[in-house]
C-alpha cells in the first residue's frame, strides 16, 4: 500500500484526477490480490474509479482504487457502508 501526504483541504480531492486501471490491469490485480478471476465490467464513479466483479455462481463484488487525494477516513467510511449495505 501507498502512502501519500494528506491535504486539510476538503476540495483537493476534486481537483485530484480519479484513477486509471485497464480493465486487463484490474483482472490481474484481481487475481493477483485475491487469487480469483472474474468477469470485469467499469462502473461510473466521480472521484474513484470501480469495478463490478461478477464470479461464476452469481457473487458480485465492487474493487475500488480510491482516488489518492481521498482522506483514508472517508475511504474506510465509504468501505464500511458497503459492508453493512451487504449484511443487510
Amino acid at each position: 500500500m501507498i502512502s501519500l501526504p494528506v491535504s486539510t483541504d476538503p476540495f483537493v480531492v476534486l481537483q485530484t484526477p480519479a484513477p486509471v486501471f485497464s480493465k486487463k490491469r484490474a483482472a490481474e490485480l484481481l487475481h493477483e490480490h485475491y487469487d480469483f478471476s472474474a468477469e470485469i465490467e467499469p462502473l461510473v464513479s466521480e472521484r474513484d474509479q470501480n469495478f463490478l466483479i461478477s464470479v461464476t455462481g452469481g457473487t458480485r463484488y465492487v474493487l475500488k482504487f480510491a482516488n489518492s487525494a481521498e482522506r483514508p477516513e472517508v475511504t474506510d467510511f465509504q468501505v464500511r457502508a458497503l459492508l453493512h449495505v451487504a449484511r443487510v
